[in-house]
């Protein structure tokens, strides 16, 4: 979809699509009518950027011949802190109170029913603060329902169940935070009810995802597709802004008002996405300039744009530092398509807390670590493989030194050398080596496992083994009842896994764990990715990671295991914001 120069009249842009700059200009005026409701600009009159101001004229503007709007799918994807949820709200109340729509159904959407509100509540507090729409509307909070009589209108939060509800007709349809649905029969549901309204809208507006083959990936594909004439669909528009740094960063031209790009002198050659490329510098401020269009900037009438440089160049620098930010920065506040996984530890963070414990004395000791740590507690962490994979054992102890780790590892013979032979992974010069120990020979065999295990608890004092309960039933009770070690049950979840992943980041960001120079183990971590939730909170990924993690997860167990007691049940927030760690 293009647009043709600015003119006071209708004029003809292509076959069957109109200009019509009044109804682009009247949805510009209405929108800027309605009022702020809360932080420095509560009370005051709406100020659309432009960015914000040309999506809406373009939007409003396109016309068939019959003079109605032929935009009814709009996908906008912007990163946090960019008024998104202002120009949602704002739509909302435009689509109820200015289009009038007789009956006309308008609903906020989103993953859950309680973030759907958070657009309606915004809505409705617009509606309260513009003394023109608030003495038009009826406004039921028990109900969350906003009502506009003279038309019979109605703006709520979506249903509980629309896929089980017939007879919805939706005219507006504000989908919020596409990336983050996991329902599509419910997504389905709601944007194929808008079939029988004249002039319906379904907005989608999102940050970038970390799943291109989602609902949200699919949209965003092929707004790159329309945008670049590879799909013909007028009544589809799509904006994305992403990370560039690149001379030519689209939102900045928009305040050069002798640019082609301006808002005010648009031309059909004029962007309006592009993918980020691999090579990108996303530690450019180019780059978030491209990102971010209300970021702050200077032009020749002074500083505009809200969104504060400071707060995202200090997110940035962070995310440099700390790896484990760094998805988050890119996805949420840059725009960037990730994946949902990201590097643990860099290999060099790891090897230099590295330690030999092969018989050298460590730091002040006048003795091995073997020695030092003998007859003192400890947890260990088992992993169990598949029959033909690898397995490990973990002991973890919690000293006044720092915390230590002893790690081993078992495989079978053909597993061994089918990771030299077929991978280049050196498994059989670390089992020479002594780092990892041969256990069967096409399948695994436990009983290396148990005779270390007998090992260990003859020199140290176990007092728990945590495990995960997927599998190898038997191993548990077997491990309790010859060694009369203690077998707990630990989910591989985010409420067990994140605040470990969090406490084993911040010990090695300090120095306050150490492990013994084992490559096998080294080799694990580097293969170690993290998935984040929604949330921010992150753990390891089995599946994700590209080789075999077991140790690591042995390792998070032990460690979780040893620095909290046994009563206590796992709080992300509290345990993360007791251990100083990431979130």
């Amino acid at each position: 979809m293009t647009t043709a120069t600015r003119q006071s009249e209708t004029v003809k842009i292509a076959d069957g699509i109109f200009w019509d700059e009044q109804k682009a200009s009247e949805a510009v005026k209405f929108i800027e009518t309605c009022r702020h409701w809360k932080g420095d600009w509560a009370g005051q009159k709406i100020k659309l950027m432009p960015w914000q101001k040309q999506i809406v004229r373009d939007i409003w503007g396109h016309v068939g011949p019959d003079g109605k709007r032929i935009i009814q799918d709009v996908y906008i994807e912007v990163p946090r802190k960019n008024g998104k949820s202002t120009l949602l709200s704002a739509v909302a109340v435009k689509g109820l109170f200015h289009e009038k729509e007789p009956g006309a159904e308008l609903y906020t959407a989103a993953d859950d029913r309680d973030q759907a509100k958070i657009v309606w509540k915004s809505a409705k507090k617009m509606v309260e603060r513009t003394p023109a729409l608030e003495k038009r509307a009826e406004i039921k909070d028990y109900k969350n329902l906003i009502e506009y009589p003279e038309y019979d209108g109605e703006l709520k939060p979506r249903p509980k169940n629309p896929g089980k509800q017939e007879g919805l007709n939706i005219f507006f349809l504000i989908y919020d935070e596409l990336h983050v649905i996991s329902d599509q029969e419910e997504y389905n549901s709601l944007t194929s009810a808008t079939g029988t309204r004249s002039e319906p809208i379904t907005f989608r507006i999102t940050t970038a995802g970390n799943d291109k083959n989602s609902i949200c990936g699919s949209e965003h594909e092929y707004t790159k597709k329309v945008n670049a004439g590879e799909a013909n669909d007028p009544s589809y528009y799509g904006v994305i802004f992403s990370a560039d740094d690149q001379e030519y960063s689209f939102p900045q031209h928009w305040y050069d008002p002798d640019h082609p790009s301006h808002p005010e002198n648009w031309r059909d050659d004029a962007p309006r996405c592009w993918e980020t490329s691999e090579d990108t510098d996303w530690t450019n401020e180019k780059s978030w300039y491209a990102a971010n269009p209300a970021l702050e900037r200077e032009t020749d009438s002074g500083t505009v744009g809200f969104r504060k440089y400071d707060q995202l160049k200090k997110e940035v620098e962070r995310a440099e530092e700390k790896p484990l930010n760094r998805v988050k920065v890119k996805q949420k506040f840059l725009n960037i398509w990730t994946s949902p996984t990201n590097a643990f530890l860099r290999p060099d963070e790891w090897s230099e807390i590295g330690i030999n414990y092969r018989g050298r004395p460590f730091g002040d000791l006048n003795q091995s670590i073997y020695e030092y740590l003998e007859g003192r507690q400890c947890t260990m962490g088992i992993d169990l493989s598949s029959k033909s994979d690898l397995t490990a054992l973990v002991l973890v102890f919690s000293t006044p030194k720092g915390v230590f780790f002893i790690p081993e590892m078992f495989a079978p013979r053909t597993k061994i050398f089918q990771m030299q032979d077929d991978e280049n992974i050196p498994f059989k010069d670390w089992r020479d080596a002594g780092f990892i120990q041969q256990a069967g020979y096409d399948v695994i065999d436990y009983e290396p496992a148990y005779d270390q295990i007998e090992e260990w608890n003859n020199r140290y004092k176990i007092t728990e083994a945590p495990y995960d309960p997927w599998g190898a039933q038997e191993f548990w009770q077997n491990v309790q009842e010859r060694f009369g070690v203690t077998c707990v049950k630990y989910p591989q979840t985010m409420k067990y896994l994140a605040p470990p992943t969090s406490d084993l980041y911040k010990r090695v960001k300090e120095g306050s764990i150490y492990h013994p120079e084992n490559p096998a183990f080294t080799w694990q971590i580097e293969n170690c990715v993290v998935y984040e939730d929604n949330s921010g909170y992150m753990r390891p990924k089995k599946d994700e990671s590209e080789a075999k993690i077991d140790g690591v997860i042995a390792l998070l167990m032990a460690l979780d295991r040893i620095t909290r007691s046994e009563s206590d049940e796992p709080d992300i927030n509290k345990t993360i914001k007791e251990r100083g760690g990431l979130l």
